[in-house]
């Protein structure tokens, strides 16, 4: 059996009390990091939850990015450095997972793929 590269779960969470501004700051900056971190074959972009109901710490939206393990440190403060350009730190929060294995190669798949496909419905 091929052993391959972990991979980390990223994500950034919204919380509740951001405005109606900041919701448009915070989706803002899903394709830049999404873009930054696809140019530097470090990761992409996993997807986009939201939770049913109003958890006790108040974030509510995470979108969230599978990132090489190698990569998770780089990618961390590529997407901190984006977080502050865009004055989101007072309502976000960004936490990285344990590393995962998943049984594919997905550094290989970072390295040929040639496009950025991008798209979410917004609610």
């Amino acid at each position: 059996m091929d052993t391959f590269e972990k991979i980390v779960n990223i994500d950034l969470e919204l919380h509740t009390s951001a405005s109606d501004n900041e919701k448009e700051r915070y989706d803002a900056v899903l394709p830049i990091i999404s873009l930054r971190l696809f140019q530097k074959n470090m990761g992409s972009w996993g997807g986009r939850e939201t939770c049913i109901g109003v958890p006790e710490d108040g974030y509510v939206l995470v979108n969230y990015w599978y990132v090489l393990e190698s990569c998770a440190k780089n990618a961390k403060e590529q997407i901190e450095q984006v977080i502050q350009n865009f004055d989101l730190s007072a309502f976000t929060r960004l936490s990285v997972s344990d590393a995962l294995e998943t049984g594919e190669d997905f550094k290989k798949e970072l390295e040929e793929t040639e496009t950025l496909e991008w798209c979410w419905v917004r609610e």
